[in-house]
């Protein structure tokens, strides 16, 4: 069902630092958070209260049974083992559906704070797993607080991560550092 309502109604209602427990039935589309080349994501919260705990439900562009989707989450479980409690397929309005968290966006005026801990990330994360991410964008990285209090960064939609070729990836992070950066 479709009931319109105000985004600045909703969102003190939102606990951000909460995740859905595993026996949600029902979600409610907050936001659309936009399509890529292979998938659309949602911003959807619970009918919790007193604070909606929130997620992401990626689905594919084209199929309703989706093998990307099935690809997306295996990395995710290599890159992230932290999330793996988070990370999962399942069948939502009829189609696959990768649930996952929702991180905070990386704002612009802080991003250069922030660029020796991404290239630590992309170190740390995908060479170490001798992948790499071929989508390196803002819009594909966020933070979150650790449980020590430290912020974290993650660089998601993992749909395009591909295994390290030295002859094509060779300089594949100052590239992508060099994108983010000086571009």
């Amino acid at each position: 069902t479709f009931h319109p309502a105000s985004y600045e109604d909703v969102l003190p209602l939102v606990d951000f630092n909460k995740f859905p427990a595993k026996n949600v039935k029902n979600l409610v589309a907050l936001e659309d958070l936009g399509r890529g080349s292979t998938g659309k994501g949602w911003l959807c919260i619970t009918l919790t209260k007193p604070g909606s705990a929130v997620c992401v439900l990626k689905f594919d562009n084209k199929h309703a049974k989706s093998d990307k989707l099935v690809h997306e989450r295996e990395i995710w479980a290599l890159m992230y083992p932290e999330f793996s409690n988070m990370i999962k397929l399942e069948q939502w309005s009829g189609a696959d559906a990768l649930v996952m968290p929702h991180f905070a966006t990386v704002l612009e005026h802080e991003r250069e704070q922030y660029k020796d801990e991404l290239r630590d990330v992309l170190t740390r994360e995908f060479m170490k797993n001798g992948k790499v991410h071929k989508d390196v964008r803002w819009r594909n990285i966020g933070k979150y607080r650790s449980k020590d209090g430290s912020i974290v960064l993650v660089v998601f939609d993992l749909h395009d991560v591909v295994n390290y070729n030295v002859d094509a990836h060779g300089d594949w992070i100052e590239n992508a550092l060099k994108s983010l950066y000086d571009g």
